[in-house]
């Protein structure tokens, strides 16, 4: 009889154990502050949708402190014990998984999350916010407003992530860009990637000349790069990029009065501002550029993505500090690169992203 009902209690025991299975998820800490917040986002926005099946601990990083979500979330501890630890690829990821117990997932930009909501959005809005709000020039509110983030990554800002070899300014065929006005994604979807049953997949090979197998990265350049900031052509878009959708955009705003902020890392703003106020040659638009490179690098965050933030209207690469502008704002418009092509040395955006609607910055002006 006693054995009976010890079988019993450990029956009721495992049952108990596999229908309360805990897991954890986590964000890495990124190379930059841009990286690392979209980490947050990623591995937040799956504790949300599976809040059964995950916990969330959050994974300090470099200027954490500045965001509102580093006031209650739960840190993870250097001495917790976990069965496992395992990369968040994607949901299927963490639901084929969802059997196991004390696992920590583990989620990066490489993360792939789908069903992603407006109350997904919202909730992650109200995280990465600013805990206080940093001082910035004033914006005017009688014209448009434009807030354009130019990453260069050639020694202006805090990381070295190469010289842009491709042409900067150039002339080409416009009629082959697509613009898309019902594209839907969030800021944080990453589409130079494919993913096939979790793995991913990089696809950026075919875009080089020529390349061999490479044992650690799987690729490497047999000749030359046709850019030196490796794979990330939509992150480090050539300034014809800005100059185009600037003049298209005043096109369309009637050459209306249009208030430009250039927000930047290159190593000599002054002079790329000069090169793409020169190519646009439009009397109805003023360029500014607000020099913080006096401020802390942690003061400049908080400004530059706060700024941004406040503007009309974002043009931006790839780059995820100015997709965090774009998740911490309510912009009109917003206008970022999805797709790329090369000719010869001109690196092309031609497949270009329109989220918002033209027509009700058109009612404000009138």
């Amino acid at each position: 009889m006693k054995v009976f009902r010890s079988k019993i209690v450990f029956y009721i025991l495992l049952l108990f154990n596999y229908s309360f299975c805990i897991n954890y998820i986590t964000n890495e800490r990124g190379c930059q502050i841009g990286d690392s917040i979209a980490n947050y986002c990623l591995a937040k926005a799956l504790s949300i949708k599976y809040p059964d099946k995950l916990k969330f601990l959050y994974t300090p990083f470099i200027h954490s402190d500045l965001f509102v979500f580093d006031l209650h979330e739960k840190r993870i501890e250097q001495n917790m014990q976990f069965c496992q630890n395992m990369s968040a690829y994607s949901n299927e990821n963490i639901l084929q998984n969802s059997d196991k117990n004390n696992t920590l997932f583990i989620a990066n930009i490489e993360t792939k999350v789908d069903g992603v909501d407006q109350f997904l959005l919202n909730t992650l809005k109200k995280e990465v916010q600013l805990k206080q709000i940093p001082e910035i020039n004033s914006i005017p509110d009688n014209m448009i407003t434009v807030a354009i983030h130019i990453r260069k990554g050639n020694g202006g800002g805090q990381v070295y992530d190469g010289e842009q070899s491709s042409l900067q300014i150039y002339d080409y065929d416009r009629d082959q860009v697509c613009y898309l006005d019902d594209y839907v994604n969030y800021p944080f979807d990453w589409e130079s990637y494919r993913r096939n049953s979790g793995k991913i997949e990089h696809i950026f090979l075919a875009n080089y000349k020529d390349y061999v197998t490479d044992e650690i990265f799987g690729w490497a350049p047999a000749g030359k790069f046709l850019d030196q900031v490796s794979h990330w052509q939509t992150k480090f878009p050539p300034e014809q990029y800005y100059i185009d959708q600037i003049i298209k955009l005043s096109k369309e705003l009637d050459n209306q009065k249009i208030y430009i902020q250039i927000f930047t890392d290159d190593k000599d703003p002054k002079a790329l501002i000069e090169r793409i106020k020169l190519a646009v040659n439009l009397s109805n638009i003023s360029f500014y550029f607000v020099n913080n490179r006096n401020l802390s690098f942690r003061d400049q965050v908080a400004q530059d993505l706060y700024s941004m933030s406040r503007f009309d209207i974002l043009i931006r690469s790839q780059s995820y500090f100015s997709r965090v502008a774009e998740l911490i704002g309510d912009h009109k418009l917003v206008i970022y690169p999805l797709e790329y092509k090369w000719e010869s040395d001109k690196l092309i955006m031609n497949k270009i992203v329109i989220k918002g609607n033209i027509l009700n910055l058109k009612r404000r002006i009138q």
